[in-house]
């Protein structure tokens, strides 16, 4: 039998918190039970779990990801994204996506993240760890373009979630060894997250 966690009641806050109508979306409400646990479990440790709408990651931490008009970088980006299951259809894709920019431009926000307590309000850095909840416009990205990236800023572990009608699954993990992701096994029905220290399950009740 798999272990699901039961409902906290602060999920509902959630709504309230960061301007969520207060509809049923299996995306949100996924994505609101973890970010509860990962705050109750996190309460007296030196780690924070915030959400989407709290904090971006900024231009000079993506711009850092790489100069796409250098050679070398495309050859790199290429095999990243294929290391992390991408079609020839979406590389090609992507690779007009950034082909005029120059360098990954824009912001990013991830559904989830932890960082360490004392960063301050306005100052970016990268999140220790990082949990997407996978959406129909966005399925691709979180699962063949977004390794890669979080990988190469310095992220230590993903995770990938996807929400169902009553119940949201983690269906993959990475950890970040030697500067390349690996893929944390799951062990029985739950992931080791090495930055909390704890087990995440990998059902979940929503």
């Amino acid at each position: 039998m798999p272990e699901v966690l039961e409902k906290v009641p602060t999920i509902f806050q959630i709504h309230e918190e960061f301007d969520i109508a207060p509809r049923k979306d299996s995306h949100s409400d996924f994505a609101g039970r973890i970010y509860c646990e990962l705050m109750n479990r996190l309460e007296n440790t030196e780690y924070l779990a915030k959400f989407d709408t709290f904090r971006y990651l900024d231009d000079w931490q993506i711009n850092s990801f790489g100069d796409f008009k250098n050679m070398i970088q495309i050859e790199n980006f290429v095999a990243g994204l294929r290391r992390f299951g991408a079609s020839p259809r979406f590389i090609k894709q992507k690779l007009e996506e950034f082909a005029g920019m120059g360098t990954a431009s824009g912001t990013y926000a991830p559904d989830i993240f932890v960082t360490e307590r004392t960063e301050r309000h306005n100052e970016f850095r990268v999140p220790l760890l990082v949990i997407e909840i996978l959406s129909q416009h966005s399925r691709e990205h979180d699962l063949h373009f977004k390794p890669y990236f979080y990988e190469t800023i310095g992220v230590q572990e993903y995770f990938i979630g996807e929400a169902g009608v009553e119940t949201g699954t983690l269906i993959k993990g990475y950890r970040r060894v030697d500067e390349r992701y690996q893929p944390i096994p799951l062990e029985e029905t739950q992931y080791f997250s090495a930055v909390i220290n704890s087990h995440l399950p990998r059902h979940w009740t929503i």
